[in-house]
């Protein structure tokens, strides 16, 4: 028999989150709410004792927003999936989940339909989001194909120095990049006059100006 999934719910408004959990525990065997929360804080402390497979978490709440609780468990290192909804159909936030490595993003009016396939994505590690929203995700993949024509020498960097690149993209420096990849400052330095090279960006603040003006682009890179 196969291993359910492990969900842990986020949501600020109790009548909403006991509805979803109904949705998503609906007519399948193979997802289990394990746990819920209503805020980022509270789902932060209840994730030192459960280890769910994915998070879903609301977007809005009070406290701690649903994109923050993504971006915090980013900057901790714990490879969670989370599938995020909104209310919004909007680009920028959409961007900003991606950005905090949300790959399911899934609008609430949609969610009847589409969060058990979400959460089974997730699971997987592939990304999914709604149906409307799926111009936005065009378009970013769009720029990021800009990119790679117009830069040809990102297709020539080692998976360590794309690791390093996406980091500086996340405003990391140096010290933090050495932290996160548990290597050393002069490493990731090294890595970091490499990819100047192959990208022919020269002068002091210019990798850290190309990475950050195409942030989107390049954490959107395979």
């Amino acid at each position: 028999m196969k291993t359910p999934i492990e969900i842990l719910v986020v949501d600020d408004h109790p009548i909403v989150r006991k509805g979803l959990i109904q949705i998503i525990t609906g007519d399948g065997q193979d997802i289990v709410v394990i746990a819920e929360a209503e805020s980022g804080e509270e789902a932060l402390v209840l994730l030192e004792k459960f280890t769910p497979d994915v998070i879903v978490t609301d977007f809005k709440m009070s406290g701690m927003t649903g994109l923050e609780l993504a971006q915090r468990l980013k900057r901790n290192r714990k490879p969670l999936p989370v599938v995020l909804l909104t209310m919004y159909e909007d680009e920028g936030i959409f961007n900003a989940a991606a950005n905090a490595g949300v790959g399911v993003f899934l609008l609430k009016e949609e969610a009847v339909e589409n969060i058990q396939e979400g959460i089974r994505a997730a699971a997987e590690g592939r990304p999914f989001v709604s149906p409307s929203l799926g111009r936005f995700a065009m378009r970013r993949s769009e720029r990021t194909e800009r990119l790679q024509q117009k830069h040809s020498g990102l297709q020539c960097l080692t998976p360590s120095e794309h690791a390093v690149l996406r980091l500086i993209a996340d405003d990391k420096s140096t010290k933090e990049i050495a932290d996160v990849l548990s290597v050393s400052p002069h490493t990731i330095a090294s890595h970091r006059s490499n990819i100047a090279h192959k990208l022919d960006l020269s002068g002091k603040s210019r990798l850290l100006n190309f990475a950050l003006s195409n942030r989107s682009a390049i954490l959107n890179l395979p």
